[in-house]
């Protein structure tokens, strides 16, 4: 991580999203603790995170992908949580604004009647930089960077 420095975008404990210059590439091997392409030689276009565990890409084939840790990021849930709206939010940095997510069949126990059970659950998304600090530009920096 000293050497990808500020060009790192985005890290969790078993991934790092970097902007490559050509020169700063890790190499790439299949073991345990060497970095492999995830994306089988296609590259990020447009990157966004809203938070740890929250991000969305767009590829320059056109591939998209968002992830958001708690979310199941279904059909349905799609139409709200997605590429496109995680960009807006961060770009306004909107805190405030909430997005309702309803999982009409969630699936949990019952502990006092052992029993598995469907029952409807809503949640609410919003963008999270409480770990960062976030520059005029919209770039973040680590605390004490």
């Amino acid at each position: 991580m000293d050497k990808l420095d500020r060009s790192i975008l985005y890290h969790d404990t078993d991934s790092i999203i970097y902007a490559s210059d050509g020169t700063n590439d890790p190499p790439l091997g299949n073991f345990l603790g060497e970095f492999t392409d995830e994306l089988d030689g296609d590259e990020i276009a447009t990157f966004v995170s809203g938070g740890p565990k929250n991000y969305a890409y767009l590829t320059k084939s056109g591939k998209m992908c968002c992830k958001v840790r708690g979310f199941t990021l279904n059909y349905e849930n799609s139409k709200k949580i997605n590429f496109e709206r995680m960009v807006s939010l961060v770009r306004n940095m909107d805190r405030e604004e909430k997005i309702a997510i309803n999982n009409p069949c969630k699936i949990t126990r019952d502990v006092k009647r052992r029993k598995v059970i469907n029952k409807e659950e809503t949640k609410m998304y919003k963008i999270v930089y409480e770990k960062r600090v976030i520059q005029e530009d919209l770039t973040t920096l680590r605390y004490g960077y």
